[in-house]
């Protein structure tokens, strides 16, 4: 794979020093591209640090890109933009585990439904255990990485509040905020 350098933040007024409150309200801006009303979550449906987490959904964001385009953002970045991620990693209850808010900002070009299918794929080829099985021996698709989404927000304040919820006051790379 093709390293390739690139900004920490593609929204030029979103950087890894803002508090918490002041990311808010950029993010909630109206001239902010971010789309707040797509609810996405990726979950690992296990116990992983936030690192590895961050790692795997660097992976998936760099798949997805090069799936959409061919591989030419690399070489046309203006022709071909790429989907940001703005990634808020979670370790939840015993059932959900370790996941990740993410909000997208999707480039008008391309469908948000065929950007969550091919970030559900990836995501899903990024799971290092072969299969998981339950006590009768069936294999159990669900218990496997994968993106669940709602593009039904009806309160975008309260939604873009939620995902945030267990960011620290000030970003503190401990990996809890990552922007792909």
């Amino acid at each position: 794979m093709r390293t390739i350098h690139r900004p920490v933040a593609y929204n030029r007024h979103i950087s890894n020093d803002l508090h918490k409150d002041e990311l808010e309200d950029i993010i909630l801006s109206p001239t902010n591209t971010i789309n707040t009303k797509l609810m996405v979550t990726a979950n690992s449906v296990m116990r992983i640090s936030f690192e590895s987490l961050a790692n795997k959904l660097n992976k998936m964001n760099y798949k997805v890109n090069w799936n959409l385009t061919k591989g030419k953002f690399l070489d046309f970045p203006q022709y071909f933009p790429r989907v940001a991620m703005y990634c808020f990693l979670q370790n939840g209850d015993a059932e959900q585990l370790t996941h990740a808010h993410i909000l997208l900002d999707i480039p008008s070009q391309y469908p948000y439904k065929k950007v969550i299918d091919e970030m559900n794929n990836c995501f899903a080829d990024l799971d290092n255990r072969k299969k998981v099985y339950d006590e009768n021996g069936h294999e159990m698709k669900e218990k496997r990485f994968h993106v669940w989404h709602d593009a039904n927000v009806d309160d975008e304040v309260g939604h873009v509040k939620y995902v945030m919820r267990e960011m620290t006051s000030k970003w503190d790379k401990d990996y809890s905020y990552c922007v792909f």
